[in-house]
């Protein structure tokens, strides 16, 4: 059996890019008690052109009389660029028993293949206080594009259990920030296996980073065909699928969705398996996760979705489910080839004002009250079409339960040729990817036709996600950025004051070795603050 459809998106933003071109802490209290005394923060902020504001914030957790901490006290250390002294400064709005400090880090500007320096800079902030028995540090990631949209906070990898030197792509934070879906995690470099031709015999596509010990990824669908660091088994018996006897055989990963709860600490955690158990098939794999409702743990989840059983066939579809947030969710599951038990509704949508052909599919999913944004992923190579981006209207029963969908509209900041993907829509604005870039544009006035292109504001860049040298074969350093994806926007309440946050998806390149197809990617998840 070989996959006649592309469900996953880091495939097709692999190929077209192809064409193309957490940490720990420890503390004690004075006296060796056990109780926490005080406890880090980091965050970063945009300082001057080229450099970043380090910010660490230290909470004395138990009232200790008279003890003020000292920045003499507080060492940072970047594994990139420059930083310069620690200093205390005052922030508006803080808590009487915190402190906060900062540093100025410099990252490179220019790497050794004179292209923009971008990429991941870890930062480690201890304090080390032996007269009172203090010892507690804490890492954080923040990162560096090639350019920022002025007014926004510094871009950070998301903190916690979420990303890993695997996949984690098509990621979506609920509305309140409390919840974060990955709707594609694979431990395999998809895109080093990919520019391998697939060859479920190469180290390439065995070589992966799956956590043995279920920590990471706990009910890992396919997880058993993982024999070891360098070794999968390819073979899935739910859908009787084994390479070596098929005539076009295919290295099948195992591939899974996540969902991650926000912990008091402000990492994310505690992670659990959504989706449909094909035993890992990675084209069987439900992504682009959107929330519509929750209620305490329950939620409705809307997702891309194209079942082996669907004929005709129309390639990806999109569907909704119930599901409990922080448990092992199980959408269907596939028996001797078959779809059982699956609890998917499907939006029924008429494709053919998208575009005539087959090749057309509705990928990456974003509901809101009365409208469904999406895009149409196709994979055709026709001149007439290019990836773009649409709506439908939404219509709904007393109780809110979408039952009706009306005919698709292009959303006209879409550019044909350029690609634009994975829209969000947050109030009035809608965020997309823009070729491999981030863009947003505005609604003119709340209620205006989104299907007009007089509705819309001028687009705005967000991020520049690519670099000058192009993500090819063998070119540019390992760990620089090539891509920034998947938009979703979270508000949340910090000291009283209401932030919005915008969760993405990125790539990095990742060389293994100088021969022309010893490349791939880290995808990763990232965060930056928008007010």
């Amino acid at each position: 059996m070989l996959p006649t459809r592309h469900t996953l998106t880091f495939i097709v933003i692999t190929l077209s890019l192809l064409l193309f071109a957490c940490g720990g802490s420890s503390s004690s209290s004075p006296g060796g008690g056990t109780s926490t005394a005080i406890s880090l923060a980091m965050s970063f902020e945009q300082g001057n052109p080229g450099e970043i504001d380090v910010r660490t914030q230290l909470t004395v957790q138990n009232g200790l009389a008279g003890f003020v901490p000292s920045a003499a006290l507080l060492m940072i250390n970047a594994d990139f660029g420059t930083l310069g002294s620690v200093s205390v400064i005052t922030v508006p709005g803080t808590p009487a028993n915190q402190y906060n400090f900062s540093a100025t880090l410099t990252p490179p500007v220019m790497d050794s293949f004179n292209d923009n320096w971008t990429g991941e800079i870890p930062v480690t902030a201890r304090y080390l206080d032996p007269a009172n028995n203090f010892d507690q540090s804490i890492t954080r990631i923040t990162l560096v594009l090639t350019s920022i949209l002025p007014g926004l906070g510094q871009p950070e990898a998301v903190p916690g259990l979420v990303n890993t030197p695997g996949v984690e792509d098509s990621p979506q934070v609920s509305p309140d920030g409390q919840w974060l879906i990955v709707g594609t995690y694979n431990p395999v470099d998809i895109g080093y296996c990919l520019v391998n031709g697939n060859d479920y015999t190469h180290p390439a596509c065995n070589i992966n980073y799956f956590d043995q010990n279920g920590i990471e990824r706990p009910n890992m669908f396919g997880a058993s065909r993982i024999l070891n660091d360098t070794t999968i088994d390819h073979a899935v018996p739910a859908i009787n699928y084994d390479p070596a006897t098929s005539p076009s055989p295919i290295a099948t990963p195992p591939n899974a969705s996540y969902g991650f709860r926000l912990l008091n600490d402000n990492t994310f955690g505690e992670p659990f398996v959504i989706g449909i158990d094909a035993g890992g098939y990675p084209w069987q794999t439900a992504f682009g996760f959107s929330f519509d409702s929750i209620v305490g743990t329950q939620a409705r989840v809307f997702y891309s979705y194209d079942s082996f059983n669907d004929v005709p066939d129309t390639r990806n579809d999109i569907y909704h489910s119930d599901i409990t947030l922080g448990a092992t969710n199980v959408l269907g599951d596939y028996q001797n080839g078959v779809l059982m038990n699956f609890t998917g509704q499907e939006a029924v949508i008429d494709y053919v004002p998208i575009c005539p052909t087959v090749d057309c599919q509705t990928t990456n999913p974003h509901i809101t009250q009365d409208r469904l944004w999406f895009d149409n992923e196709r994979q055709s190579t026709d001149p007439l079409f290019s990836v773009d981006l649409f709506f439908v209207k939404v219509t709904r029963d007393g109780a809110g339960f979408p039952t009706a969908y009306s005919s698709p509209q292009l959303v006209p900041v879409s550019q044909n040729p350029r690609g634009e993907s994975m829209p969000y829509m947050d109030g009035d604005t809608l965020y997309y990817q823009c070729e491999q870039n981030l863009c947003r544009s505005q609604l003119v006035a709340p209620g205006a036709d989104p299907a007009l292109l007089a509705s819309w504001q001028a687009e705005e860049t967000i991020f520049v996600g690519s670099s000058s040298i192009s993500w090819t074969i063998n070119a540019g350093r390992s760990g620089r950025v090539v891509a920034t994806t998947e938009p979703s926007v979270a508000t949340i309440t910090v000291n009283g004051q209401i932030q919005k946050w915008l969760y993405f998806g990125y790539l990095m390149q990742v060389q293994y070795g100088a021969g022309i197809l010893d490349f791939g990617a880290n995808w990763n998840v990232g965060r930056v603050r928008l007010q």
